[in-house]
């Protein structure tokens, strides 16, 4: 896993002494607008690459949205990932699929190495991504 840039690693450091303090819901809207905003410098868009990711699942996997467990889905996971329910795990879906991990990144099956990956924020908004386009099919 990549560190992340050393000014949030600080701040994450900082912030999780004030979160057992009695500030803690201050710092935790904090951190909250400060990985919105790491995100964002990273220009990756969660919506952009499930919406790409779902169209390449269509095309490769008809039928696949019916197949998943949506409650279940955690996309950090190698197993509960869209592609790790479909193919088995995430890495033999690659595999199978000849997908690289740029691949993976550009269709939402992944987070980029560049955004925050020291807890699972950017996973679960990815999630949340791909639960919309289950939703928006319905």
């Amino acid at each position: 896993m990549k560190t992340p840039p050393r000014p949030w690693r600080g701040f994450w450091c900082s912030c999780r002494k004030i979160i057992l303090t009695n500030y803690s819901v201050y710092a935790i809207v904090v951190v909250t607008e400060l990985r919105e905003e790491i995100m964002a410098d990273t220009k990756w868009d969660p919506e952009v690459s499930s919406v790409a990711g779902s169209e390449y699942m269509d095309e490769t996997d008809p039928g696949w949205q019916d197949e998943i467990d949506w409650d279940r889905l955690r996309m950090e996971s190698q197993g509960y990932c869209v592609l790790g329910q479909r193919r088995g795990t995430y890495v033999e879906a690659m595999r199978e699929l000849g997908l690289s991990r740029e691949d993976c990144f550009r269709l939402g099956f992944a987070v980029p190495e560049d955004v925050n990956q020291r807890d699972d924020y950017a996973y679960r908004k990815l999630a949340d991504a791909w639960r919309r386009r289950k939703a928006e099919r319905e």
